[in-house]
């Protein structure tokens, strides 16, 4: 019984669809109206779905060749012997699934200028003229309240469309690429306009969003690089990612107060925009979101902002005026690189983060105040900043990164706090420091850290172990260095084309100081300059305290025993080598023959 059962089901099956075929009578016809089933009408013209409850149809494809086209209200359908007729109330595929499908008119995709759509439609779905390349016109029906993913999308002719009153839902990608539209109103009714919906129209030159709108997805208005104006609704929250990215034109907009944050790249090459208002509510600007803006001159921050990210204002060439929120907790990796004329900076008492080269290339900085919450120097944060003159590195720090005022060739003035334990690889390459106090924290200098800089003479603190590679390449004033005995090794090239390098204090013996790994490669400025051994302890006859015993010794003893010259307790004490207590004619003596030893 059951083997007949199913036998009788698959010729059942097979009777529907081969009546749903072409048929001389004027209607498709199959066995049984059934929803999910796809027939083609008797002429070849149209495919549809059957669809809600078998009472209405969705048209699917057509087939025809016609350049103009008038989309029937009502599919004639055959039901066993009976004709009846179905309203089309949608075109295109379903709206509820995520494979959009083939486009409707995709068979005259390269032909079709001129579509009406019936009044009975209440849903373009997804792809429905996708592509139609030469689709100039197209007449919406009133009761339309949905068009579908990608529903226009590459209508390269459409120039106008008036979108019903009743539209609640613009999908994504509705009219992206459609590049030559010029106009569209959206209506008050519309809720919702989904990612890329208007993306690429780069005809547009103005848009108003009505305040029905509650969401807009992502990139909605990217590359329309006609927009000067728009207008954006109260309701929204965010401002999307990339909503006006590469909006080339667009000089004015107002951010509606409800907004909270703005998205990443979301006003990014946005070349004409000249000022920008962030309002009250705002804590977060996205990544690039400012990116590139290159007219824009001021930003007005608010006091609720916590976090500038990553590039947010990268590149705003002629940003001049800025003020960082006492809110802000976060400034994010480049986030005000190649701003070049911000002259001045401000970082709050509350930033605790501020990322890699957050101000690299600020050519204008001239002066910045760094708040006592900050414990590190971030990598390039300063480089580049050649207007910088001075700054003041907070107690909190504990460590310079790489780079970090590389090529700050003003700055000649910098003082580093005694908790500094790192300064990073080529940190002062490139600076117009002459001086500058290291802290006793520092175990290593660091490859190329002044690297062709200014410096005219340096105090290596005593813990310092080694001299990297490259450390004082090309420092052409420096004229001495103290190097202290905790130093084990000089990598090569340290002092190559230090050429006016002519004393070296070391703190060691002359057994200490041939007993340093020194790099054989390109320090013969360092080797070749006076080594003064043991300096800064006292020395033995050294009356004069320039490091070692000489004439000149000799000659401060005489006069102070002439009553030309009045020596300290201390001088007195190292010159009495005969060691009574006392200094005579005899001690001058003795220091002769100490000079006569050494020589």
């Amino acid at each position: 019984m059951k083997r007949i059962m199913s036998i009788l089901l698959t010729i059942t099956m097979l009777l529907g669809i081969a009546l749903s075929l072409p048929l001389s009578a004027s209607a498709a016809t199959t066995d049984k109206v059934e929803s999910g089933f796809t027939y083609v009408d008797s002429y070849g013209t149209w495919t549809y779905d059957v669809i809600n409850d078998s009472t209405e149809a969705r048209i699917r494809y057509y087939k025809g060749t016609e350049t103009q086209i008038e989309i029937p209200k009502r599919i004639p359908h055959m039901q066993l012997d009976k004709k009846i007729y179905l309203p089309v109330v949608e075109i295109g595929n379903p709206i509820d699934t995520d494979d959009v499908g083939a486009p409707v008119f995709q068979q005259v995709y390269d032909t079709l200028t001129k579509v009406a759509i019936p009044d009975t439609v209440r849903v373009i779905g997804g792809s429905a003229f996708y592509g139609c390349i030469y689709l100039k016109e197209v007449s919406m029906p009133k009761a339309l309240g949905i068009i579908g993913d990608s529903a226009f999308s590459g209508c390269q002719s459409l120039t106008s469309i008036t979108l019903p009153s009743g539209l609640k839902t613009i999908s994504r990608e509705v009219f992206l690429g459609c590049s030559a539209l010029t106009n569209v109103t959206i209506p008050n009714s519309v809720e919702t306009i989904g990612e890329f919906a208007f993306s690429s129209c780069r005809a547009f030159t103005d848009i108003t969003i009505p305040n029905s709108v509650t969401t807009i997805g992502e990139c909605a208005f990217y590359n329309c690089t006609a927009l000067t104006s728009i207008t954006l609704p109260n309701n929204i929250k965010t401002i999307p990612s990339w909503m006006f990215s590469n909006c080339f034109a667009l000089t004015d907009v107002t951010i509606p107060e409800g907004v909270t944050s703005i998205g990443a790249v979301a006003f990014s090459g946005c070349r004409a925009l000249t000022s920008i208002i962030i309002p009250d509510k705002v804590t977060t600007i996205g990544n690039n979101a400012f990116n590139s803006c290159n007219s824009l001159t001021s930003v007005t921050l608010p006091d609720s902002l916590t976090t500038i990210d990553t590039r947010a204002f990268y590149s705003c060439i002629i940003l001049t005026d800025i003020t960082l929120p006492d809110s802000l907790t976060t400034i994010g990796d480049e986030a005000f690189s190649y701003c070049y004329k911000v002259t001045d900076i401000t970082i709050p008492d509350n930033v605790t983060t501020i990322g890699n080269g957050a101000f690299y290339s600020c050519s204008s900085l001239t002066s910045i105040t760094i708040s006592d919450s900050v414990t590190a120097i971030p990598h390039n944060i300063f480089a580049k900043c050649s207007a910088l003159t001075s700054i003041t590195i907070p107690d909190s720090v504990t460590s310079i990164g790489v780079r970090a005022f590389q090529h700050c060739g003003r700055l000649t003035s910098v003082t580093i706090p005694d908790g500094v334990k790192n300064i990073g690889q080529w940190a002062f390459e490139g600076c117009g420091i002459s001086t500058v106090k290291l802290p006793d924290s520092l175990t290593t200098i660091e490859y190329g850290t002044f690297k062709n800089s200014r410096l005219t003479s340096i105090t290596i603190p005593n813990g310092v172990t080694t001299i990297a590679e490259d450390a004082f390449y090309s420092c052409r004033l420096l004229t001495s260095i103290t190097i202290p005995s905790s130093v084990k090794t000089i990598g090569n090239q340290a002092f190559l084309d230090c050429s006016k390098l002519s004393d070296v204090y070391y703190t060691g013996s002359e057994d200490d100081w041939n007993d340093i790994s020194i790099g054989s490669i390109h320090n013969k400025y360092l080797t070749n300059a006076k080594i003064h051994y043991n300096y800064g302890k006292p020395l033995a006859g050294d009356v004069s305290g320039d490091g070692e015993v000489a004439v000149n010794d000799v000659i401060y003893v005489l006069k102070h025993l002439v009553g030309n010259a009045e020596l300290t307790e201390e001088q007195i004490a190292l010159a009495d080598l005969s060691g009574d207590g006392k200094l005579t004619v005899l001690d001058a003596i003795l220091i002769q023959r100490l000079i006569l030893e050494v020589a």
